[in-house]
């Protein structure tokens, strides 16, 4: 595209003044997007086939996704380890009870001297566990699943148990649950 074409060329919306233009190459194509700063009129030229795109953004942009969005338990496990929760996550050893692959961690709070509560979550298929534990009697509950939308009923305890944090008396404890079942 020449200057002079660029310069003189008014927009084709308001007709008052001359687009900003940009260029780029992308897949081998000189690509044109044009911005009015008038009425913000926006259009796009492909130099190489010398042909005005129907949709300028995307022929300028491409339509590919640029960020792919984080699956659900992996936010969880990222936003847990932040403030006001800070849990404190390990490796747990083994692989997961669903898909067996070697990417399960587990974290644990206690709410009050009588109760704890553990999970472990696989961050490549999102299966999680959880339990809760009274010291003195032994397991009170346990249960695991997958389902993340909408969420099975551990997946909502999980989620109801890590964040009904933070309260004064909890306390992150990290919890191995092989060893627990050994005991």
């Amino acid at each position: 595209m020449s200057d002079a074409l660029k310069a003189t060329s008014l927009c084709p919306g308001c007709k008052k003044e001359a687009p900003r233009w940009e260029s780029r190459v992308r897949d081998g194509h000189e690509l044109w997007l044009a911005i009015c700063p008038a009425c913000g009129w926006v259009g796009s030229y492909d130099a190489t086939r010398q042909a005005v795109a129907e949709d300028p953004l995307t022929s300028y942009l491409g339509d590919e996704p640029l960020r792919q969005e984080s699956p659900p338990w992996v936010r969880l496990y990222q936003v847990s380890m932040q403030a006001p929760w800070n849990y404190v996550w390990r490796c747990q050893p083994g692989g997961c009870r669903e898909c067996d692959r070697g990417v399960v961690f587990e974290s644990g709070c206690r709410s009050r001297p009588d109760f704890e509560a553990s999970w472990s979550l696989c961050l490549a298929c999102g299966y999680a566990h959880v339990r809760y534990l009274n010291p003195q009697w032994g397991s009170l509950a346990e249960m695991g699943g997958s389902q993340w939308t909408p969420p099975c009923p551990p997946i909502k305890k999980l989620r109801r148990t890590i964040f009904s944090r933070p309260r004064p008396k909890l306390v992150s404890i990290p919890v191995n649950f092989d060893e627990r079942e050994e005991e």
